[in-house]
């Protein structure tokens, strides 16, 4: 449903818990009931487990960032992830391919110091591609790519980067950590250690 639309919180009320999605998304956001299969609402989605992998089990324990990134993405609401506090001090390890956000965002880690994510020289980290986002809290490193190995922000993204670590990332071209075609606000972070052929920290285009 659109912003605006009569058809939001306009159903009465019903026995299902979850949208003709399922979980995570209720049925009843707490607003009223929408007309028709889905309801529309913003998802906070905490992320408890370090596995990178999207198999479609979002129970306790098995809700894995790419998991949440990839329902968030597809929830045109501004949406929330974190990550329990039992993964304090670990890694995720990327799969070979990079993480994207794509709709708007606010994603919190652990600390700098006590989350990472590792795309192991095999992939870019974070691929950025629209939204207004906050991403605060995490360490992105090991990442490869032609052009923004650590993230890739590319317009109209509008992101805003806090208390990150963005360290050990190589690039071909341009932009070891960063490679910025959009807008990039980075607010108490560290940008070291990475390289590229040009702007091994950060390239602007």
């Amino acid at each position: 449903l659109v912003a605006g639309s009569p058809a939001i919180d306009a159903r009465p009320a019903a026995a299902e818990t979850y949208d003709q999605r399922g979980a995570p998304f209720l049925r009843d956001d707490g607003n009223g009931i929408d007309i028709g299969a889905y309801e529309r609402q913003s998802l906070a989605l905490t992320v408890d487990t370090l596995e990178d992998a999207v198999d479609g089990d979002y129970s306790p324990g098995n809700l894995a960032l790419r998991e949440a990134l990839e329902l968030t993405n597809a929830n045109p609401d501004v949406d929330a992830v974190d990550f329990d506090p039992a993964l304090a001090h670990s890694t995720v390890s990327l799969d070979g391919t990079p993480l994207t956000i794509s709709d708007d965002l606010t994603l919190t880690g652990l600390g700098a110091d006590q989350l990472t994510i590792d795309a192991g020289d095999t992939s870019r980290v974070l691929l950025i591609t629209g939204g207004t986002n906050d991403i605060r809290g995490l360490m992105i490193t090991g990442g490869m790519a032609d052009r923004g190995a650590g993230l890739r922000n590319d317009a109209p993204a509008a992101t805003t980067l806090s208390g990150m670590a963005i360290t050990g990332n190589s690039a071909n071209d341009y932009g070891g950590a960063i490679f910025n075609s959009g807008d990039v606000t980075i607010i108490g972070s560290t940008v070291s250690g990475n390289t590229a052929d040009r702007g091994g920290g950060i390239f602007n285009l």
